[in-house]
């Protein structure tokens, strides 16, 4: 009986990360061999948009609005160069749907992966929109560091100033406000 009741068990963790890959927009780039989710939760009052960029021109970038107040978004972690197992990928971040569209007044979320884990940092490279809320990345993985930005806060926060976090492999949450 316990055997069973384990085995149905792995069965049903199988099935539900298989879910999770297929639901992602159909591409040929490489899944990671541990799938693993990138989560943005909006938790501000305005719509949030967001253009997911990587290096690789078989997934090509997409704008999407993340409603206020709860809204989420989520998008499969992927290796963008089959050869080299890495790719640098990124959120970028605004307010309007002209901002993110023309990449003005954005910040960042950037999380290269590679086949040891992945590195993330936010950074206020490309303005900082969003340097008056509140940001707060986690993962699922215990041995990876949390971001937190308070509003205000840049220079000690962001990227260029402060240095990206290496992880191991894990599913990221991004929140905002």
């Amino acid at each position: 009986m316990s055997f069973l009741k384990s085995a149905l068990s792995v069965m049903v963790v199988v099935g539900l990360t298989n879910t999770m890959v297929n639901a992602a927009p159909v591409n040929t780039t490489a899944v990671l061999d541990d799938p693993r989710t990138v989560y943005i939760e909006n938790g501000c009052d305005s719509t949030v948009w967001v253009r997911h960029e990587w290096n690789d021109i078989r997934d090509p970038d997409q704008i999407v609005g993340i409603d206020p107040h709860g809204g989420k978004y989520e998008h499969p972690q992927r290796f963008s160069d089959l050869s080299k197992n890495e790719g640098g990928r990124d959120f970028k971040l605004a307010w309007g749907y002209s901002d993110i569209d023309s990449g003005t007044k954005t910040d960042q979320f950037e999380y290269p992966v590679t086949s040891i884990g992945l590195t993330y940092d936010l950074s206020h490279e490309n303005g900082n929109p969003m340097g008056d809320i509140r940001r707060h990345v986690t993962t699922d993985n215990g041995n990876c560091a949390e971001l937190q930005c308070w509003p205000g806060q840049t220079a000690e926060c962001d990227w260029p100033d402060k240095q990206s976090t290496n992880c191991p492999s894990a599913n990221l949450w991004f929140f905002l406000c």
